[in-house]
């Protein structure tokens, strides 16, 4: 584990700087957590992700859905008995720094940071074509698409914005119309309309067999697909769990039991748009005029006609805008958490909350502003893109809690919370591992039908032909580079103006309410009987909600 070195003593400033970060409030329930993991899951997106599917692979390609879903159960599994001990605001990275130090925990928030970045940018890209599906448009343009990302990241950055029970309102809506869209079109197609049998759903793209060759091959596509929706949200109730109540057995529940009820809903709605279409490739042909506007209501329009695939575009827009909305206060909240620990630039600007519900707004805008930008860098196959690169940096920062967690186990110093697995904690977390790093390796393979062959154009100004589906590696690279280079000038002193840097067991202070009147230890305010404060059971001293970032 990497140690700061100076002369002032460990002990003293992991305990005066928890007096002096801001605080975040306990404002998600069980169920309100459970909505924002569910609505981050987007089971209704499986109408227009059947049809990527079908196309990368064949009918056969939905084989990928059941098995990434068993694939981030084991992630989740180890990230819930690690939350049960840490429940921290962060998650990854934060439980990085637990397990290996300050330095790595920086750079795991980096990688981390960069994805939903990436992510938050694509979806939005993505809806930015339904706008123009759901309003009877052509197909717009990159410059037109990325204009109207720049509207909708806006728009999202405002709700992040507004108080806290608008915005869980608006999520759990979301989760529910996603929820009831799968069950009602799914039901409507499978009673009504079905034309195929089982053993079509066993074909690649040719209508033959599935074989070895099409396990190693195309499936890998369905495979990278179906991770791009379901390995990305299911560890949100981790994000928040500092303000989750309850969060050492909260989380670890929600998280594992919306990721199963999602995985159920996209099954479900993925095989009945393949045993109603009249043929798989009137699937991938639908969307051969266009890959996102078409797409977004091809597998409903096959079968019930384009009033109902209007209907689903819609759904399918405002579930996705309420991922972006959920990207953006996740990345904000990783932001957020690093100017806390002054490990980032301008802290002073970032850590500020503000508003009854404490809200990190200077950290929600600049999300905003890096999230629109993005698009107008990739002008080939933007999304994508944008898709394929978020997927390796996100899961690299998922491999180090997990290989932190093996560590501690082999090494005797892991202390289970009130969730653990057990015996099986080892067993799950090796493949756990091995599952994110198969789909970060799918990710950075230079795929062509799904990246684009277009050289970059201003890699070409310099005289550098470099195609856009080697984007995603050079994106990692960046992401790497970069990483490196903010480590070090965070710890340019050896992070002594760092807070925490010594920490093991980071503070995690008690969320109670005061039974009688206290006073804050750090600003003097008074604070009234039922009160919710933080309290730290060492000192035995409360903190209130108002305090900022003091240095």
């Amino acid at each position: 584990m990497d140690q700061a070195s100076s002369g002032a003593s460990a002990p003293e400033l992991e305990t005066e700087p928890a007096a002096r970060s801001a605080g975040v409030r306990h404002a998600f329930s069980g169920r309100g957590v459970a909505a924002l993991s569910f609505a981050s899951l987007r089971a209704v997106m499986v109408f227009a992700a059947i049809v990527t599917i079908v196309r990368l692979s064949g009918a056969g390609g939905w084989i990928a859905i059941p098995v990434v879903v068993v694939l981030t159960l084991l992630v989740a599994g180890v990230f819930g008995e690690i939350a049960s001990r840490w429940p921290l605001e962060g998650s990854v990275h934060a439980w990085s720094r637990q397990l290996f130090g300050a330095r790595t925990g920086l750079f795991v928030a980096w990688t981390y940071l960069v994805s939903y970045l990436l992510y938050m940018a694509a979806m939005s890209y993505f809806d930015a074509q339904r706008v123009f599906f759901v309003l009877g448009l052509d197909a717009p343009a990159h410059l037109a698409a990325s204009v109207t990302t720049v509207g909708l990241v806006a728009v999202a950055t405002v709700l992040n914005l507004l108080r806290r029970d608008i915005f869980r309102l608006f999520v759990i809506v979301s989760a529910l119309s996603s929820l009831i869209a799968c069950v009602v079109f799914g039901t409507i197609l499978l009673v009504g309309h079905q034309q195929r049998s089982i053993g079509d759903l066993f074909v690649n793209a040719d209508g033959a067999p599935l074989d070895l060759a099409w396990l190693t091959g195309p499936f890998l596509l369905a495979l990278l697909w179906a991770a791009h929706f379901l390995m990305k949200g299911f560890e949100f109730p981790t994000i928040v769990a500092e303000e989750v109540r309850d969060a050492r057995r909260t989380v670890p529940r929600v998280m594992t039991w919306t990721l199963v009820a999602a995985g159920a809903a996209w099954l479900y709605a993925g095989i009945a748009v393949l045993l109603s279409a009249p043929a798989a490739d009137s699937l991938a042909n639908a969307t051969s005029q266009n890959t996102y506007a078409s797409a977004t209501g091809a597998a409903i329009q096959v079968s019930l006609g384009h009033e109902a695939a209007w209907i689903a575009a819609l759904l399918m827009f405002i579930s996705t805008f309420t991922a972006v909305t959920i990207f953006q206060l996740v990345a904000s909240r990783t932001i957020w958490t690093l100017a806390r620990d002054r490990q980032v630039p301008f802290e002073r600007v970032l850590v500020k909350v503000s508003g009854e519900d404490r809200v990190p707004r200077n950290a929600v805008i600049a999300t905003g502003i890096v999230a629109a930008i993005l698009p107008f860098l990739f002008t080939s196959q933007t999304s994508y893109i944008l898709v394929g690169a978020s997927i390796a940096p996100l899961m690299l920062a998922f491999l180090f809690p997990i290989i932190g967690r093996i560590r501690a186990r082999q090494r005797g110093s892991w202390r289970a919370g009130p969730w653990t697995l057990g015996r099986m904690g080892i067993p799950i977390a090796v493949a756990a591992s091995l599952a994110v790093v198969l789909i970060g390796v799918i990710a950075l393979v230079p795929h062509e039908s799904l990246y684009g062959t277009d050289p970059i154009p201003y890699l070409s100004v310099v005289g550098l032909t470099v195609p856009f589906n080697l984007m995603p590696v050079i994106v990692l690279i960046l992401t790497l580079a970069s990483g490196g280079l903010l480590v070090r000038w965070a710890f340019r002193d050896s992070g002594f103006h760092t807070r925490n840097s010594w920490a093991v067991e980071r503070d995690l202070h008690v969320r109670r309410k005061l039974r009688h009147a206290g006073t804050c230890v750090t600003c003097g305010a008074p604070l009234a009987a039922g009160t919710e404060v933080s309290f730290d059971p060492e000192s035995k001293r409360i903190f209130c909600f108002a305090c900022e970032f003091l240095d």
